[in-house]
């Protein structure tokens, strides 16, 4: 892959600080595989990051890696985010009611029980300086998440990371290896630059399952 493609991407990474990472609508192993490898990679450099695909994960991809941090819609700045640690304590069940003017949301545990210290509060962003898109040939792969927040697509620089050859280059970089198995393939080779330049490994136990994981199932 050409190394300036390489350089372009990690500048644009140096220069961002909260970025927004995107795989098509009815995702799969490869681009939730690549989306989360890259999460991780970018928390550990200190960036804030957010994941986000249109439809929950299949049933059989629960075994991923911080599979739970995988959003189903963008926040706006207006919004109030009520955020659950399931991290020790898997969520079964999601729903809510409105009496007397409160909403109560009830989370049924899938093992153990949740208490006030797994809860979080926060204000919702929409404020991302960089996008990065992967294993989609287009824009419109990406399902609700981009048809109802297209300005931003148009305002955000966006790093395109597949490897289909009907991708339109719709990027301010694009990396698309049409030769390469899978976009976490594709991915791979950025990251091991990323640990060159870095001086360090990035890529882990859980990186390596999540690069696999796409890898083995778009072949």
């Amino acid at each position: 892959m050409n190394t300036n493609t390489y350089a372009q991407i990690i500048n644009l990474i140096d220069k961002s600080q909260n970025i927004l990472l995107l795989t098509h609508a009815h995702a799969d192993a490869d681009g939730l595989g690549a989306a989360l490898s890259m999460y991780s990679v970018l928390k550990t450099l200190g960036k804030e990051v957010t994941v986000v695909t249109n439809d929950p994960a299949p049933e059989d991809l629960q075994f991923l890696p911080s599979i739970g941090l995988v959003q189903n819609t963008l926040t706006s700045s207006d919004d109030f985010v009520i955020t659950v640690d399931t991290s020790e304590t898997s969520a079964s069940k999601i729903k809510y009611n409105v009496v007397d003017n409160k909403v109560n949301i009830i989370i049924s545990p899938k093992n153990g029980t949740f208490d006030e210290s797994h809860v979080t509060f926060s204000k919702g962003t929409s404020q991302y300086d960089l996008i990065m898109t992967f294993d989609s040939g287009n824009l419109e792969h990406l399902g609700p998440v981009y048809e109802q927040n297209t300005e931003m697509f148009f305002e955000t620089p966006i790093i395109n990371i597949d490897h289909h050859s009907s991708n339109t280059d719709f990027g301010t970089v694009n990396l698309v290896d049409m030769v390469a198995s899978s976009a976490t393939e594709v991915l791979f080779g950025l990251l091991k630059e990323m640990e060159k330049r870095q001086g360090k490994k990035l890529i882990d136990k859980d990186i390596a399952t999540l690069l696999l994981a796409g890898i083995i199932t778009d072949t």
